[in-house]
């Protein structure tokens, strides 16, 4: 659980949905992988509505992959919008980019960036295109992006976007843990067991709880699923400091094992 002042210790999930309803049109969500982003993401509009459009973010995009480009065509060259132009022009409701951390967001958005906030929607705000159209961001369009804070080869994201939209925080919680065991159907002693060791797992790393979403209703399982799942991901990230994986091993001999 979320440690300091009782306002920090939020459900980042249903924060989320409060503030789309309240009205916000920019939400950065970031956190650790498998710490419920894309869930949370999911339960605005779900994936396959055809009022969503998901961009995957790509390693270094630019401006030209994301939004407008000069393409061979033939023997020529002629503009070619990106997919977060063509979702704008589709008129969807919900635009999603995920991994928004992959590149130099702020270049990449280009005037996107420029009209992201309420008060540049609309119309009245419209700005010229590279290729002399016009653009404008129409008022009810919901920007999510998705940041995987653990991510060392990307990119910083840059505080003038922070500026722009709301930002909420997908920690790592014991609490979201102990609903996956229990919609698993683990029992009650071994869901205790396994939190326990969590919890001393997340004082030296902040290992997602959406890792134990394929725990099985069997204790005796539990040794051998921190082998297969947990461990190659601690092991990771401790490759050069043996002693706190070997003392997170003993940890799972101790809470873990049958």
């Amino acid at each position: 659980s979320t440690s300091g002042p009782k306002w920090l210790a939020f459900n980042p999930s249903e924060r989320v949905k409060e503030l789309a309803v309240a009205g916000a049109k920019a939400i950065l969500l970031y956190g650790p992988p498998r710490t419920g982003k894309t869930r949370a993401i999911d339960a605005l509009m779900a994936r396959d509505n055809a009022d969503r459009a998901t961009i995957q973010i790509h390693d270094g995009w630019s401006y030209e992959h994301l939004m407008l480009g000069m393409k061979a065509a033939g023997t020529s060259f002629d503009w070619k919008a990106g997919p977060l132009l063509n979702a704008i022009h589709a008129g969807k409701k919900v635009i999603v980019l995920e991994e928004a951390n992959r590149t130099q967001l702020v270049q990449s958005l280009g005037e996107v960036f420029s009209l992201l906030e309420t008060r540049y929607r609309g119309s009245k705000n419209a700005m010229f295109l590279r290729d002399g159209t016009s653009f404008y961001i129409p008022e009810e369009t919901l920007f999510v992006f998705s940041m995987n804070t653990l991510d060392n080869s990307t990119e910083e994201v840059d505080d003038a976007l922070l500026g722009r939209v709301v930002s909420v925080e997908f920690p790592p919680r014991v609490e979201d843990a102990r609903a996956i065991l229990s919609d698993a159907k683990l029992p009650f002693e071994a869901i205790d067991r396994v939190c326990e060791f969590y919890a001393g797992v997340l004082s030296k790393y902040p290992l997602g709880h959406g890792y134990f979403s394929n725990v099985t209703s069997n204790p005796s399982d539990l040794i051998q699923y921190y082998v297969n799942y947990l461990r190659p991901v601690i092991q990771k990230r401790f490759r050069h400091d043996e002693s706190s994986l070997r003392s997170i091993d003993l940890l799972a001999d101790e809470l873990l094992r049958s």
